[in-house]
């Protein structure tokens, strides 16, 4: 029987503004883009969200994701929830909620 062996991701245990975080963060958002990740969950949203139904972004990271969802209109601030261990960009919409703090 194998057995799992649930390690912190090293990207966690940075902060925010390391140079490790930020090259580690510019190659997620290369791979997503490479993967279509996004693009794919945006024409999900579009078809499937419902009003008054909210979005929860687990890991939001630097928020790229969800800033995509909110500039495409796809979602409205206030629909809008993101979690991380780091706290939120600079630039995140006051009427999206963002928790600082571990899923668990």
């Amino acid at each position: 029987m194998h057995v799992r062996s649930v390690q912190p991701e090293l990207l966690d245990s940075l902060p925010f503004h390391h140079p490790d975080a930020i090259r580690s963060r510019r190659d997620i958002r290369l791979i997503n883009g490479l993967m279509g990740n996004f693009r794919w969950l945006r024409g999900q949203l579009s078809r499937h969200l419902r009003p008054g139904d909210r979005v929860l972004e687990l890991g939001a990271g630097d928020g790229t994701l969800t800033r995509s969802l909110l500039s495409r209109r796809i979602l409205c601030p206030d629909q809008l929830l993101a979690l991380d261990l780091h706290p939120p960009p600079p630039d995140w919409p006051a009427a999206a909620t963002w928790l600082q703090q571990d899923l668990f």
